[in-house]
């Protein structure tokens, strides 16, 4: 990222006393924002409020040269109530996006100068505290940019290069019968088996709104979830269910008629076929 050194805040950094301090803005995947500050009054800089927390010290993040992931601790924000322990618990912070800067916090119109910009991971609770792992920008620079063979396809569902129509595939209706946080049943689904496997849900309503799951088979009105809901599911709860794929060609082909699109090179030959050779006898 960008660390252009705001003017105002250039010359305060070459004073002799600094008065600074750093800011934390994480924006939730529902879009909400939240602002901390190492500061001990709460401050308000370019439309965000920022709220103390000087619990939450610099030594958090992990950083290294090579711009590897690093695990940052979050427990030190619930300290104040903006954020709290059923949230974290609950997923809505997983894969938020954070940007830390310093300020002049005597003068917060000097502009903020960028130290750091990342996507959390998926929030834990590990040795008593609430950590995520922080993938910052940087470590994009290191990510593989070509493309491989493969027999499965590359595009993802629905996106530009497969051009699958999501909206006729997708379907909201609402839970009947529940077995656990993973299991339940609803009406007005696809009964076809593991129509929805690999899929993904959305709950709109419950103990669950807003978060979302992915979703490990189907069958018969019957779903089963890959992984445990943070909360507990309900009768009545509703959600948006949208249809999975698998990735093969057959599957493009049968069940979204969107062969044309296959990103895949399903008819390439394996290793076993380039490593055969003629019987010598």
């Amino acid at each position: 990222m960008s660390r252009a050194i705001p003017a105002g805040l250039a010359v305060h950094l070459g004073s002799e006393v600094t008065t600074l301090a750093l800011l934390w803005r994480i924006t939730r995947k529902d879009g909400v924002i939240f602002g901390f500050t190492s500061h001990d009054r709460d401050l308000a800089v370019e439309g965000v409020a920022y709220r103390a927390a000087p619990s939450f010290l610099p030594s958090a993040f992990v950083s290294t040269a090579e711009f590897e992931a690093g695990d940052i601790e979050l427990s030190g924000m619930l300290t104040n109530s903006a954020i709290t322990e059923a949230d974290l618990a609950a997923g809505r912070f997983d894969f938020a996006r954070l940007t830390v800067g310093l300020i002049n916090w005597a003068q917060p119109g000097d502009g903020i100068l960028p130290l750091a910009s990342g996507t959390l991971g998926a929030v834990r609770w590990e040795d008593g505290a609430f950590r995520a792992e922080l993938h910052t920008d940087g470590a994009r620079f290191r990510q593989v940019v070509t493309e491989s063979y493969s027999p499965e396809c590359r595009a993802d569902l629905g996106d530009r290069r497969c051009r699958v129509d999501l909206s006729k595939h997708r379907v909201t209706t609402q839970v009947a019968n529940v077995t656990d946080r993973s299991r339940f049943t609803a009406g007005g689904l696809v009964a076809t088996a593991d129509w929805y496997a690999y899929g993904r849900l959305r709950w709109v309503t419950g103990a669950n709104a807003g978060l979302s799951a992915d979703v490990f088979s189907s069958g018969g009105g019957a779903v089963q979830l890959r992984e445990p809901m943070r909360g507990d599911i309900a009768v009545g709860d509703v959600f948006i269910l949208t249809a999975g794929c698998d990735r093969r060609f057959s599957t493009c082909v049968e069940k979204f008629g969107n062969g044309a699109n296959f990103r895949g090179e399903p008819h390439v030959p394996g290793l076993d076929a380039m490593l055969d050779y003629p019987d010598a006898r």
